[in-house]
């Protein structure tokens, strides 16, 4: 597994979409900051700057889902896969090394973009407000959600050995954990009560009516649930800086990691490599 991992090193350091994502990633960062800079100038409400730090959460799963679908389908279409598969590599370690280039690489990515985005958010905006135990469970909590990005998408990518058809699935993937993301805090954000216009007496009159869109009971812990459990949720949450239950949503990443990685495994042992 050594030789794999350093071959692996090798080529990660040689490829260009890796380092074109870290070029992209540099400039959105820096575009971010000039935004919310431009919003303080003019006396516009801006993000705090410690919420700055986690401003890729929008582009981190689509750039996984491509990153990962490319790197891994560049193996399937050279042939790289089926001869260390010939040469006497396991599966698994194979699966394995693979998984942890493209998280290394994701790790990166968002190192780059919490170094520019802190730093800049600091220099900007002054230091941070957050408590800093506050702060770290956060940063835990964004690299774990994005170690379960790459996880999902590394699956698909490993079982699919068409990297165009691998790249579209992830993508859209990750456009469906975004969206759903979105929706689950809106449902989850909508207030219990809303106010409502009436006529009386020929004057307008405000009151505040029960909102038949807020959800109780056992529908509302099923829709947390999801919101805690999907990365795109995860993300969501902590872009916000609205974490309900943070060591509750580390929890689900780690699993949703391992159960991902394993469940890869097993499925790439008995798949027929062409």
């Amino acid at each position: 597994m050594r030789r794999l991992f350093c071959a692996g090193m090798e080529r990660l350091g040689k490829n260009k979409l890796f380092y074109a994502e870290i070029a992209f990633i540099a400039i959105w960062s820096g575009l971010v900051l000039f935004m919310q800079n431009k919003e303080r100038m003019a006396g516009a409400i801006y993000a705090p700057a410690e919420l700055l730090l986690f401003s890729g959460f929008t582009y981190m799963g689509i750039m996984a889902a491509i990153f990962c679908s490319l790197f891994v389908g560049t193996e399937y279409s050279d042939g790289t896969i089926r001869n260390k598969i010939i040469v006497g590599h396991r599966r698994r370690d194979i699966y394995l090394t693979n998984a942890f280039l493209v998280s290394f690489a994701g790790i990166v990515c968002t190192l780059v973009s919490m170094l520019i985005s802190g730093v800049g958010g600091v220099l900007l905006f002054g230091k941070y407000t957050m408590p800093f135990p506050e702060l770290l469970v956060l940063i835990l909590d964004y690299f774990l959600a994005g170690l379960a990005y790459v996880s999902l998408f590394h699956l698909t990518a490993m079982l699919c050995d068409n990297r165009s058809y691998a790249a579209v699935v992830n993508t859209v993937g990750a456009f469906v954990f975004l969206f759903v993301g979105i929706y689950l805090y809106q449902m989850l954000s909508s207030p219990e009560a809303i106010p409502q216009m009436s006529i009386r007496d020929g004057e307008v009159v405000t009151e505040m009516v029960a909102n038949s869109h807020y959800l109780r009971g056992i529908k509302r812990e099923i829709y947390q649930f999801f919101f805690d459990l999907l990365p795109g949720g995860q993300m969501l949450q902590i872009a916000q800086g609205e974490v309900l239950h943070p060591r509750r949503i580390a929890l689900y990443s780690i699993c949703v990691t391992a159960g991902a990685n394993v469940a890869g495994m097993l499925i790439f042992r008995r798949k027929d490599i062409r």
